[in-house]
């Protein structure tokens, strides 16, 4: 799979807050929070691409796993505000995550094992899978 792809649903998962599930348990869910938490900080320091401050994506933010609750709600919201939008939005929106996700595994670099990019790769194919554009 195209790292691309990997970095824009790795993005998805982590604005969308999607629960990191047993395959992600241990050291690679705290490698997920990691991507998270570094997104948040971009969205704080305003270090996050300019597109990302023009979609508004940081009232999509995690709560980096503290509260699961709100983070179901950000993901409900986000979900029905991405079906919401157009085509052409949605690859605007699509291209932005690429953006942060690419920008947050390089501020990350090794802080991701071999092993967890393995497994979030998996993770993107099945949610590519059941995401797919139609």
């Amino acid at each position: 799979m195209n790292t691309s792809i990997v970095l824009v649903l790795a993005a998805v998962c982590a604005f969308a807050c999607l629960s990191v599930n047993a395959e992600h348990n241990g050291k690679c869910r705290d490698e997920m929070m990691k991507i998270k938490k570094e997104m948040n900080a971009m969205f704080e320091d305003e270090s996050a691409p300019a597109c990302a401050n023009e979609l508004d994506l940081k009232r999509f933010k995690s709560s980096g796993g503290e509260d699961h609750e709100a983070d179901k709600q950000t993901k409900k919201e986000f979900m029905d505000w991405i079906k919401s939008l157009d085509s052409d939005k949605r690859k605007e929106v699509k291209a932005c995550m690429k953006q942060v996700g690419e920008a947050a595994m390089e501020k990350l670099g090794d802080e991701i094992s071999a092993e967890c990019r393995e497994k979030i790769e998996n993770f993107a194919k099945k949610m590519e899978e059941k995401y797919k554009e139609e």
